[in-house]
């Protein structure tokens, strides 16, 4: 039996659930820019008035502002849809830190997001970024559109980028099973086991992709470097720079020295550390950072080859880890002659 209609109607909430196949058949022929749909799937004669129904339920829902040939845009009033219950958890930092989904914010961060090859979920549009963002998103992400008062009591802030997007996390656990990224020569990583602001995570995030290191390892302890504010601060850098977040840090230090043949390099205050400038020590290393307030523990140091220090005037004792973690990074991938011969 089909069914053919204009797919037109009002906003109403759909709930049956034993339609789910219906919508979903709607939402791919509303990607295909056809405004009088024929339908032709098997249907029981009593089902078909509710056929009907959920077709004019899932038409609704492209957006009337803004018209597009390929994208599905939802045009809600209300942020209790289901589509945004990940945006109403952003600012829970329990949840964002085990969360299978993250949040970035600001034009340039969701332009590098969807750059990437994470799997984004949905893209929230303000009025002010739906003409930029339109034709960059594709058709397998759903578009939400809501006025900006919305967004604002939806995410707890005021909302003036006019883009925010959800995407699906992935975790790097083991080195092992990722020895393609870290098995190089010449390597360096930079080692995060406790830093604790998400500004200083995402400021490191950014210097060790500009610098051209090849990962970054996080601790449990650390702060969460996919949340709202270190992403943001790493200006998208996050989504293109591999992050492991091992289940211990002691034991990922262990591996890089027997295993991948790391010379690990602590970063201190120490008054017997070696200063910079000085060559690097190896062609391999690893440059572990400590807590803003408590340096590096002893279990830590014990796991390191060597400590270095960057020497420092007057009644300073030290850099914010951030600082400190650009001119490592410069002395050890930008000086020239700082490599050691093969």
């Amino acid at each position: 039996m089909g069914i053919d209609l204009r797919v037109t109607g009002e906003w109403g909430e759909w709930r049956n659930s034993s339609h789910s196949n219906q919508l979903a058949i709607c939402r791919f022929l509303l990607l295909r820019e056809i405004d009088k749909i024929p339908v032709r799937f098997p249907l029981q004669t009593s089902m078909e008035a509710q056929s009907v129904k959920a077709l004019r339920w899932a038409g609704s829902l492209a957006c009337r502002g803004f018209n597009h040939p390929h994208l599905m845009i939802y045009q809600l009033n209300s942020i209790d849809h289901p589509l945004l219950a990940p945006y109403q958890s952003i600012n829970r930092k329990k949840w964002s830190r085990y969360a299978d989904l993250f949040i970035g914010e600001g034009r340039f961060v969701v332009e590098r997001m969807l750059e990437s090859d994470y799997e984004v979920v949905s893209v929230v549009l303000g009025d002010q970024a739906a003409d930029h963002f339109r034709d960059r998103i594709p058709e397998s992400v759903d578009v939400i559109h809501l006025e900006r008062s919305l967004v604002s009591q939806l995410v707890g802030f005021d909302f003036h980028s006019g883009v925010i997007a959800c995407a699906r996390r992935r975790r790097l656990r083991s080195l092992q099973e990722h020895a393609h990224i870290i098995d190089k020569d010449p390597s360096t990583l930079v080692i995060c086991p406790f830093t604790v602001l998400p500004d200083n995570l995402g400021s490191i995030i950014r210097l060790c992709s500009g610098f051209g290191a090849e990962a970054i390892v996080v601790g449990h302890r650390s702060a969460n470097p996919f949340s709202r504010r270190a992403i943001r601060v790493s200006m998208g850098n996050v989504f293109h720079l591999p992050i492991f977040e091992p289940y211990s840090i002691t034991a990922a230090l262990q591996t890089l020295r027997d295993e991948f043949g790391y010379c690990i390099v602590a970063a201190t205050g120490a008054p017997d550390a070696m200063t910079l400038p000085m060559p690097r020590p190896a062609r391999r290393v690893a440059i572990v950072l400590g807590n803003e307030a408590e340096g590096i523990s002893t279990e830590w140091l014990g796991k390191c080859d060597m400590q270095v220090s960057i020497p420092m005037a007057g009644t300073t004792d030290s850099l914010n880890v951030a600082n400190a973690t650009a001119v490592l990074l410069y002395q050890f991938l930008r000086v020239e002659g700082s490599f050691p011969a093969e």
